[in-house]
Formats: structure tokens, sequence, C-alpha cells
């Protein structure tokens, strides 16, 4: 089994021009930041948002980090895949889309 811990999401560049507010979601649901469905985190450039987010599965993960675009449907801003049988330690993920661009740093652990 994987246990995947989010830490950081850094925004380096915003997909909006005054801020973006980001969910990330995993195995088709939201996985950060707390709340309801529509909750989402306000971050601007340069900025980072820290979290211990557990994530846990016995395969391939997939995160993807989307921006909530109200009235008009969230804007998809990439995903990276946490492969089921990384070893443990630290690593990045890179969400490009959409002229944003965001950086994950996450932890992994085998058990």
């Amino acid at each position: 089994m994987l246990l995947a811990v989010l830490n950081q999401l850094h925004c380096h560049q915003m997909e909006d021009a005054t801020e973006d507010e980001v969910q990330l979601r995993a195995g088709g649901g939201k996985v950060w930041p707390g709340g309801g469905p529509g909750d989402n985190f306000t971050i601007t450039e340069n900025t980072s948002a820290f979290m211990q987010v557990p994530v846990i599965s016995s395969g391939d993960v997939r995160i993807e980090l989307w921006e909530e675009d109200w009235p008009d449907p969230d804007d998809f801003l990439g995903d990276i895949v946490i492969p089921g049988n990384r070893p443990p330690g630290a690593y990045t993920g890179e969400f490009t889309r959409d002229d944003a661009h965001y950086t994950l740093h996450y932890t992994t652990v085998q058990f």
C-alpha cells in the first residue's frame, strides 16, 4: 500500500488575474482544502499553502488541481500521477495547464 502525504502547494503563476481559488482532488473527490465540495483555498502568485493531507492507495494515485471559475465550469490546471510503487521519500509534481504553474510537494511511504 502507498501512503502519499500532500505537504505544500506553491503558486508560481496564477490562472486568474488577481487570485486563484484552488482545490486538490484524488480518486474522484476533493481531498483539500477541508469543508464542503465547493470550498476552495484562495492563493496568489509566489505564495504557498501548507497542509498535511494523507492519500492511501493500493495502486497509482492521480492528483488533480482545479481552480474555481464560477459561474463558468471550473478550470483544470493539471494532474500528477504518484506511482503506487514509488520508494519512500520527498517528491514534487508540477501543474502547468491553462497558463498556470503550481508545484505540489509530497512524501511517500510504503506499508
